[in-house]
This record gives structure tokens, C-alpha cells and sequence, in this order.
């Protein structure tokens, strides 16, 4: 059976995330014992969601149960800064902090990323990449996308959810204000119970990820318009 044949949805997830998990241990103990050698040396798991929709949580739990490990294109694109390997540094010369990276330069990245030492196996878990079905032609030229999961749920419990987002500025964490129990989603406040607007690590203060409803209904509306060919990509 090849999970790359459907796009999975939160809603087949409860049925099925055992599963998945199962084959995809399953896949890498016969990569390891070299028993399947027509595997690529780059294998991917691809998770998509809106913001708030549990992409974060999927993601932690299928790094606990599999030798699959998080793709931090954050940490990939600070080495891009920091390098001094000249092959490296002209990727994208003008890259500075803070600097949103266009579909057209992600290009660049994952081809370097990804066809640098093409002997060394990797498992990844990708959940910022791709953002476009350029980009996930060429992993698939790259790797093998072993599953494509997207995360899924009610526009109204997701609207709330996103709306109780709240973020350090120091420890860069977001946090969950909302708590919800209804419609057959469960989901508790994360943040402190005697000081809500306080980090729990750091005790600086804590600052609304969006301001409005109006911002959250923006930011689903671009997301959902993104990302619906990636979504058709992986049907």
C-alpha cells in the first residue's frame, strides 16, 4: 500500500495516524537493513494545515514514533547567512533576517539542500516546504514523499483557535488561549492559568499573533488560495 496515493485529512487521521506510523517505521527499517534498494536516500513526509490547525502537534508526534526528524528551513536558511562556502552564500547573496524568501529562491534552496551528499539517507518531516507545486515537482525529483497529511478542521473552531494565539517575543513560542471542547474537538488553553497575558518560560509578556477576526479571515483566505493546487498535486 503507498500512502502517497491520497492526500490524508485530520478527520481520516484519527483512524488511520497509527497506521501511517506503523508503515513509515516499517519503510525505514527495511531502508536500514538495505532490504529496499530502489529507495531514494531522501525521503519526506509533507504535513499542510492553515495556521492553528495542528500542523505543530502532527509534526512532534511523527518525530517520537519514526526516524523521521523536522526540516527547519529556518536553521537551513540561518547556515545560508552564516556560511563562508562561497557555492553556498551566492544561493541567495542578499538574504538578510527577517526576510520573507520568494517561491523562485526556495527553488535554489532545496535543490542545494537536498542534492548536496545524494549518498547520505535522510528522513524529514517537512511542514514549511513546499509551498508550490514547482516545489513539489522537484522533491519528487529530489526524494520520495512517502506521505502528504493535511491538517484539517471546522472554519469556526479554527477562526477561535487562531484567534487566542499568543506569541513570545523572547522565547518565540505560541501559546493557546482558547480552550475547546465542542463538536468533537478537545483543546486546552496553554497558557498560564494565574497570569494569562505572561509567558510561562521567560515571564515576558505575551502579544496577540493577530489582531482581529478580520486579519484571521485574511490570513486563511491567503493561505487556502496558496496552498488549493499543492492540495490538488497530492490527490
Amino acid at each position: 500500500m503507498c500512502i502517497r496515493d491520497r492526500l490524508y485529512t485530520s478527520v481520516d487521521l484519527i483512524f488511520i495516524c497509527g497506521r501511517i506510523l506503523l508503515m513509515i517505521s516499517k519503510v525505514t527499517v527495511l531502508a536500514n537493513k538495505g532490504i529496499v534498494a530502489a529507495e531514494k536516500t531522501k525521503q519526506f513526509i509533507v504535513l499542510m494545515g492553515s495556521p492553528g490547525a495542528g500542523k505543530n502537534a502532527l509534526r512532534e508526534k511523527l518525530a517520537a514514533h519514526t526516524r523521521y526528524r523536522t526540516f527547519k528551513l529556518g536553521n537551513c536558511l540561518k547556515g545560508i547567512m552564516a556560511s563562508a562556502e562561497p557555492s553556498f552564500k551566492a544561493i541567495l547573496p542578499n538574504l538578510h533576517e527577517n526576510q520573507r524568501v520568494t517561491d523562485e529562491e526556495m527553488l535554489k534552496v532545496l535543490q542545494y539542500r537536498f542534492s548536496r551528499k545524494p549518498e547520505q539517507i535522510e528522513r524529514l518531516i517537512l511542514d514549511t516546504v513546499p509551498r508550490s507545486v514547482a516545489h513539489a515537482e522537484l522533491l519528487d525529483q529530489l526524494g520520495d514523499v512517502k506521505a502528504a497529511i493535511n491538517v484539517v478542521m471546522k472554519d469556526d473552531v479554527l477562526v477561535e483557535i487562531m484567534e487566542g494565539q499568543r506569541k513570545c517575543k523572547k522565547c518565540q513560542i505560541i501559546f493557546n488561549a482558547a480552550g475547546i471542547d465542542r463538536d468533537g474537538y478537545k483543546l486546552s488553553s496553554t497558557v498560564s492559568k494565574t497570569n494569562p497575558e505572561q509567558c510561562i518560560y521567560c515571564k515576558s509578556k505575551l502579544f496577540k499573533v493577530f489582531n482581529d477576526s478580520k486579519e484571521v479571515e485574511k490570513r486563511l483566505s491567503e493561505y487556502r488560495s496558496s496552498y488549493a493546487p499543492l492540495e490538488e498535486y497530492y490527490k
